[in-house]
C-alpha cells in the first residue's frame, strides 16, 4: 500500500527460499537478522550497506567497530576493490564478506554534493565521517570468493537496477500492478 516500510518486510521472502538462491537486497530491505537467515537456508545474499550497521574485524567480543574509510585509506591506500572477512551487527555478529569499491573522484563529487544538498534543506551539515563514507560503495554478502571474485560483487548488485527498471516497464505498460 504504500505505507509499511520495506526494512519491515524484509522477512517476507523467506518462507519462499531454496537452497542456492540468490537474493540481491537494496538498502530499503537492509536487516542483519534477514540476512542471517538467508544463509541458514543455505541461499545466498548480496546487500548494499548502510552506514549505522556495525563492523568487526574478527569476534573477539571486545573489539570496536571500525570506521571503514579511515582503515580502508590507511591499511589499502588507493586500492580500487578491497575483499575483507567481517563481522556485522550488535550482540550477534554476523560473519559475512565485505566488498569495498573506492569509487571515483567524479562520482564522489556528486554524491557529497547531492548529501550537502539534502542535509541543507534539513537545517544541517554532514559530518566529515558521512562524507569520507560516501567515497565507497560498500557491499556484503555471503557468496565465496571462488565463485564471485570482488571485482564482480559490484557488477552483479548493478543487475538488481536492471530488473527494477524491467518491472517497472512491466507495471506501466501492461499494466500488471492493477
Amino acid at each position: 500500500d504504500g505505507n509499511v516500510p520495506d526494512q519491515s518486510r524484509a522477512d517476507e521472502i523467506l518462507t519462499e527460499i531454496k537452497a542456492n538462491d540468490l537474493i540481491l537486497r537494496d538498502l530499503g530491505y537492509f536487516s542483519v537478522s534477514s540476512l542471517r537467515e538467508i544463509g541458514k537456508r543455505n541461499a545466498f545474499f548480496l546487500s548494499r550497506l548502510p552506514k549505522g550497521v556495525n563492523v568487526f574485524l574478527s569476534d573477539d567480543q571486545d573489539a570496536s567497530p571500525v570506521d571503514l574509510p579511515e582503515y580502508l585509506g590507511r591499511k589499502f591506500g588507493n586500492i580500487p576493490v578491497t575483499d575483507l572477512s567481517v563481522r556485522i551487527g550488535d550482540k550477534e555478529r554476523f560473519p559475512c564478506r565485505l566488498v569495498a569499491y573506492r569509487l571515483p573522484d567524479d562520482v564522489v563529487a556528486e554524491r557529497c554534493r547531492k548529501a550537502r544538498q539534502s542535509f541543507r534543506k534539513k537545517g544541517r551539515q554532514p559530518t566529515s565521517a558521512y562524507l569520507n563514507w560516501l567515497r565507497f560503495g560498500f557491499y556484503v554478502t555471503d557468496v565465496p570468493e571462488k565463485i564471485w571474485e570482488a571485482e564482480v560483487v559490484g557488477t552483479v548488485y548493478r543487475l538488481r537496477w536492471q530488473i527494477e527498471l524491467t518491472f517497472k516497464d512491466w507495471k506501466s505498460l501492461m499494466n500488471i500492478h492493477i
